[in-house]
């Protein structure tokens, strides 16, 4: 009785073992990006203070499907941003607008994250320095 159990207990461990080694595994491979970004780091240069400025980045939607920017969002309040609001249609392109209020002087680095339908997630980023505004000369004649 005892060698039946053995026997048994061992087939039933061996069945086991080969189920597991059965046993479909998911990829890990990461899905091709859906966006080609023309760049996602723009130098501003040297903004004048109290000058909004704005840049644009580019897109292309390089996969097989419509893809929409579900959330463009600043990381701070002194960034707004603009960006194509229908479903980009494959081989198409779209465009994410940044606007900086020069408000402080010095340099500043500011980022803006787009977040796809398909869960893709892009951080572009803006940078430069605000300068001291230049200034005006009165008209000539004293007017």
């Amino acid at each position: 009785m005892k060698k039946v159990f053995i026997i048994a207990f061992s087939a039933l461990l061996l069945s086991g073992t080969a189920a597991m080694a059965q046993t479909p595994t998911t990829s890990t491979t990461p899905a091709p990006p859906a966006l080609k970004w023309k760049t996602t780091s723009i130098d501003m240069g040297k903004i004048p203070q109290g000058t909004p400025n704005t840049v644009t980045f580019e897109f292309a939607n390089v996969s097989k499907a419509p893809v929409a920017l579900k959330t463009v969002q600043p990381g701070c309040g002194c960034t707004t941003s603009d960006y194509t609001k229908e479903p980009i249609a494959p081989k198409k392109d779209g465009f994410v607008k940044a606007t900086y209020n020069a408000a402080n002087m010095g340099s500043f680095n500011k980022s803006i994250t787009v977040t796809t339908d398909a869960g893709e997630q892009t951080i572009l980023m803006i940078h430069g320095e605000v300068i001291t505004k230049p200034a005006t000369t009165p008209p000539a004649g004293g007017k």
